[in-house]
């Protein structure tokens, strides 16, 4: 299972340096935690305030970028990722 985090899923929907490199993760069932679709939403807004990206371009990408995602609910992996730590 391979694990990203939000730099990676920006770039799938914004075209920018690293693009297509992260694009070659969407064919891997990818995971993330629940979070990310936060995180996603605070990315795309503030690149929008920014004026790097078009506020109906942020909502398109903030619409279909998480489904392509396998989603874990953060409560149950908490106390492991802090164990990790």
């Amino acid at each position: 299972m391979i694990v990203i985090d939000t730099s990676v899923v920006v770039k799938w929907g914004i075209d920018e340096i690293g693009a297509a490199a992260a694009r070659e993760f969407i064919d891997r069932n990818p995971a993330a935690p629940d979070l990310i679709v936060f995180e996603l939403g605070h990315v795309l807004t503030k690149k929008v305030r920014l004026r790097q990206l078009d506020p109906s371009s942020a909502s398109l990408a903030h619409r279909r970028l998480p489904p392509l995602l396998l989603l874990a609910s953060c409560p149950p992996l908490d106390r492991r990722a802090f164990g990790l730590a």
